[in-house]
């Protein structure tokens, strides 16, 4: 199950204005599916940001609504693992927002917002926060590469600035590092 919406502008998983995280983990858990990929954002990470329109979006969470995104997203994770599923957390985008044109500037793992640096930075930020909790058990490092300021991402060939084979293996041994 994608249980998508923390990357985008609202910056909460989407659903929680209508049950609560602990109704849709059951409601996931009652349909016999066992892991959740759970999309953040880096903004979700370093932006000091919070919930444009939190008694809209968490309209049936409200001891929710005066939390950061980062919160909510650690509230999400657990109302999964106390109902036994697991969750893959998945780095979709920099920026919170829909992705996945060449127009968005998202289709590599850096940006300009987010260099490298802060990629890796965000991943062990995320894998560290998580260690304690078995039952998160993956981590996707991006979503869906693709070219983005005309650099198209390559395989194992070309400028280090487009080889994802070598940035999928420093991610991972973040991730690594910090798991």
């Amino acid at each position: 199950v994608n249980w998508y919406g923390a990357h985008m502008p609202q910056m909460v998983a989407n659903g929680l204005n209508t049950r609560s995280a602990e109704e849709i983990a059951s409601a996931i858990a009652d349909l016999r599916f066992n892991c959740i990929r759970l999309p953040f954002s880096l903004d979700n990470v370093f932006g000091n940001f919070s919930v444009p329109s939190p008694k809209a979006s968490l309209a049936a969470n409200p001891a929710l609504e005066s939390e950061s995104p980062l919160k909510i997203f650690d509230a999400t994770v657990k109302a999964l693992t106390d109902r036994g599923l697991m969750v893959i957390l998945n780095n979709h985008v920099s920026s919170s927002g829909w992705c996945c044109t060449e127009w968005d500037q998202e289709g590599l793992w850096y940006t300009d917002r987010y260099p490298e640096s802060a990629w890796l930075e965000g991943l062990g930020f995320m894998a560290a926060r998580y260690r304690d909790n078995p039952l998160v058990v993956g981590f996707d490092l991006r979503n869906e590469l693709r070219p983005a300021n005309s650099v198209r991402p390559t395989w194992g060939k070309g400028a280090e600035s487009s080889d994802w084979a070598v940035a999928a293996v420093k991610g991972a041994e973040r991730v690594l590092k910090e798991n």
